[in-house]
């Protein structure tokens, strides 16, 4: 997530009226993996751990990712001058199965693909959204080419642009027949800005999972990774463990309590109710990455098994924690990433139940500290 803190009460017609337009410990000798398969433990080579991780647990993760991008952009293209509340249903569907491939991604993205992650990154998860005179100035002279959406600002388009427009504007959960007479008010070029939208998104993440592609001979992807020494592979998951953990402790989560005076804008995914399906899936995140090779990698650079069960009980803590804040279950896609489908209690907990938000961060916060602590023994 690039974030961008310039949105403030934010009404559809202001922004559409622009433009027209792993190891184990002695006590559990194998770890199963998110699959139900046995996981990579640490008599095992680094080089299987890290194909493991490559093969089971990124390219897996992005392949899902670019089918349900490919779903939320099909499902765009739908929409004509008489949308109903199922089309608006099936593609706020689309839009949270896309959501948690990509925010599960969030702890490997960056580290293992530098380049492209950080420009996909900005493409598709700035947040929030610029404000409307923003967007009119960057799309006045929208030529109605989706390559020109493709080109512009991150924070003109992706995830957060089209939540808003399927899901309104989060002060309330707005019902999907209000939500389809709403779209049905777009003029063509507004219809037809939304559906370059959906285009420029699963270009931006069919291109990530391109490189990830089996055979691939890309250097910034699945080719290079596989080629790493154990240390560099291990040094490169632990720090995208340790950052998206600290983005979640001290950011995702700290800057909407705004030291206990809350404030609601700063809550991403607010559009849809989905920040706390956001958080969850992040920690799911490193949980993937180290059951399915990092811990196995960490305890062969030199974690003690101390350190190591630090972090997997820290993992099931947050976690479990994270569930507290709204009603979550831990329903799974096809890589094992949770879809929650449940409206999202985080920014009325801000309000009512602060202390289990606190709670939340608190265990967050000793997860980046139990990974720290794996890092400062990796030789």
């Amino acid at each position: 997530m690039r974030i961008r803190l310039t949105l403030g009460a934010l009404s559809l017609g202001a922004i559409l009226a622009m433009s027209g337009c792993g190891s184990s410990s002695s006590s559990d000798p194998v770890v199963t993996d998110l699959k139900g398969r046995a996981a990579i433990n640490a008599s095992t080579t680094a080089q299987a751990q890290i194909d493991k991780v490559a093969d089971d647990v990124i390219k897996a993760g992005y392949a899902t990712l670019g089918a349900n991008a490919t779903i939320m952009k099909d499902l765009l293209n739908s929409f004509g001058s008489d949308v109903d509340a199922g089309q608006v249903t099936a593609a706020r569907t689309a839009w949270k199965s896309a959501r948690a491939p990509w925010e599960a991604s969030e702890a490997y993205i960056v580290a293992t693909s530098p380049s492209v992650g950080n420009a996909t990154d900005g493409n598709t998860d700035s947040w929030p959204v610029k404000s409307a005179g923003e967007i009119a100035q960057g799309l006045t002279a929208w030529d109605g080419d989706t390559l020109t959406i493709q080109n512009a600002d991150g924070e003109i388009k992706g995830f957060h642009t089209i939540e808003f427009y399927l899901f309104g504007n989060g002060t309330a959960v707005e019902s999907a027949a209000d939500a389809a007479t709403r779209l049905n008010a777009f003029t063509n070029a507004q219809g037809k800005y939304l559906r370059a939208l959906g285009a420029a998104f699963e270009h931006d993440m069919t291109g990530l999972t391109d490189i990830w592609t089996a055979g691939a001979e890309d250097a910034t992807g699945i080719a290079a990774f596989k080629g790493l020494s154990k240390a560099d592979a291990a040094s490169a998951l632990i720090q995208g463990c340790v950052d998206i953990a600290t983005e979640v402790g001290d950011g995702k989560i700290n800057d909407p309590m705004n030291g206990g005076v809350p404030n609601k804008t700063k809550v991403e995914s607010q559009f849809s109710w989905n920040s706390s399906a956001d958080f969850y899936n992040n920690i799911h995140s490193i949980e993937k990455v180290w059951k399915n090779g990092l811990k196995g990698l960490a305890t062969t650079a030199g974690a003690t098994t101390a350190k190591t069960g630090a972090v997997d009980g820290a993992l099931a803590t947050a976690l479990s924690a994270i569930v507290s804040i709204s009603d979550l279950t831990r329903a799974t896609v096809i890589d094992g990433t949770a879809v929650i489908s449940s409206a999202n209690a985080f920014r009325n907990k801000l309000d009512t139940d602060y202390t289990s938000i606190e709670n939340a961060q608190t265990k967050v916060k000793a997860l980046t500290a139990a990974l720290e602590a794996v890092q400062s023994d990796m030789n």
